[in-house]
């Protein structure tokens, strides 16, 4: 069985149950700088460059049923785009800093053989 713990789920309710290594689903992650504005703004006595970041999520159905996702990403910085029809929710988490938390998630069903590439793009203050 490719699944981790199931918590304890009241009736009525739901859960998340987290896979773990799926024999028959098969994703990666890559995450690589685009574009960089070099000392933009001064803060503090610190030069800050503010660097565009791009990630891509990519998984593949293997099974031979569709497959119902729910993905999941925390970052920091302000997120620019997401495709699929993601989601970003700003967490309270950190919020005096530069580059605020946020959390992205995607619902996305996988038919037999297909593999799904997702992108999203965000920006970061970074001292120099």
């Amino acid at each position: 069985v490719s699944q981790d713990t199931l918590p304890y789920t009241p009736k009525a309710s739901t859960s998340n149950l987290r896979i773990t290594i799926a024999t028959d689903l098969r994703s990666s992650h890559e995450e690589r700088e685009v574009a960089r504005q070099p000392n933009i703004e001064r803060r503090h006595g610190y030069n800050y460059d503010r660097v565009t970041v791009e990630g891509t999520l990519k998984v593949k159905n293997y099974k031979t049923k569709d497959v119902r996702l729910s993905i999941g990403k925390t970052l920091r910085g302000e997120v620019e785009f997401l495709s699929d029809q993601g989601k970003a929710v700003k967490l309270g988490e950190a919020i005096q800093t530069d580059n605020p938390m946020s959390r992205l998630t995607w619902e996305i069903t996988l038919k037999p053989g297909v593999e799904e590439i997702i992108t999203y793009r965000y920006t970061i203050w970074l001292r120099v």
